[in-house]
């Protein structure tokens, strides 16, 4: 059974998607994981992307292309 996202989960993947938009715009965005202050980095793979915390390794946001 799945169960809604809760708001913290839900800023986390916004603040995620604009420091995407941003490194892909500008190379660099000041965003930082709102989990740990960690550095978000883009790795893109092929039409894809991922957004991670250097800090943590951790995939903050996942997005998969045409």
């Amino acid at each position: 059974m799945a169960t809604d996202p809760t708001p913290a989960v839900l800023a986390e993947v916004d603040n995620a998607e604009l420091a995407a938009e941003e490194i892909a715009r500008d190379g660099h965005t000041a965003r930082r994981c709102l989990r740990c202050g960690g550095e978000l980095i883009l790795e893109p793979i092929g039409a894809s992307y991922l957004v991670r915390c250097k800090q943590e390794n951790r995939v903050v946001l996942t997005s998969r292309g045409l």
